[in-house]
């Protein structure tokens, strides 16, 4: 709580996490004069808030320029999450002029994943008309596809999730939020009998996408729970010969179906 704090160098050093006191230090900086934090070259992956930070809108803005280049962060999301702010109330902390934040923080040679999980923060930064430098020089770690890509590059609809909790066996669900989607490729996998679950929709509006064709085991069709949140089902060159009737009935909401 130092009030004329508006300096600290900690470069080359072997943190590895990091409390939210950068925004105490910001608040003794201006939106065109901003208090400086620079812990460039540590190993900070973490982002903890035991010194209890309670953040919310009508807060003090802050503006401070916080240098994380050179650490091992993996999802920009850690930081907020790590330290229990919402996005709406980052927005909040840093307001913006002229279409340029109060606060800034460089991420620049961090290779993060690249996948979903950044997805509502990647979709703000990415957009037209917003400022935003925090991964100018930033990279992908993961997926192998990506790798080296610089993220200011990417293009919303390569930002997916792999998901694997109550994927059926043999088969392969991808979370694509770009198109509010969760995919589950099945084909050829051997099916007998639709799986009786599928992995949780992440978003209420997301839809499956369910690809069970070229089972020619699979016979049957019963009724299943999430065809009520189904958009497409393919159930192409299987052995069909029997839908029950509430499967018939689950068909009128489903946008498209191939059979």
């Amino acid at each position: 709580m130092l009030i004329s704090l508006r300096e600290v160098a900690l470069q080359y050093n072997r943190l590895q996490t990091l409390e939210p006191w950068p925004y105490y230090v910001g608040l003794n900086g201006h939106f065109f004069d901003r208090a400086n934090v620079l812990l460039v070259s540590n190993n900070i992956s973490s982002f903890t808030n035991t010194m209890g930070l309670k953040a919310h809108c009508g807060m003090r803005t802050t503006s401070f320029h916080l240098g994380l280049y050179s650490n091992s962060i993996k999802h920009m999301s850690d930081i907020l999450r790590g330290w229990n702010i919402s996005l709406t109330t980052w927005f909040c902390l840093i307001p913006h002029r002229q279409r340029s934040p109060s606060s800034s923080i460089d991420l620049s040679d961090n290779y993060l994943q690249c996948d979903c999980v950044d997805f509502d923060i990647y979709r703000i930064m990415l957009s037209t008309g917003v400022h935003d430098t925090t991964v100018s020089n930033a990279y992908c770690n993961k997926p192998d596809s990506l790798f080296n890509k610089r993220i200011t590059s990417l293009q919303l609809d390569q930002l997916v999730c792999e998901l694997t909790e109550r994927c059926p066996p043999g088969c392969r669900c991808v979370h694509r939020p770009a198109n509010a989607t969760l995919h589950a490729y099945c084909s050829d996998t051997n099916l007998t009998v639709l799986p009786l679950q599928l992995p949780k929709l992440p978003k209420s509006y997301t839809k499956y996408k369910l690809d069970f064709s070229n089972n020619r085991g699979l016979r049957r069709l019963d009724h299943r729970d999430y065809f009520v949140n189904t958009s497409i089902l393919d159930v192409s060159n299987c052995n069909l010969d029997s839908i029950d009737i509430e499967t018939w009935k689950d068909f009128a909401n489903i946008k498209d179906v191939f059979s």
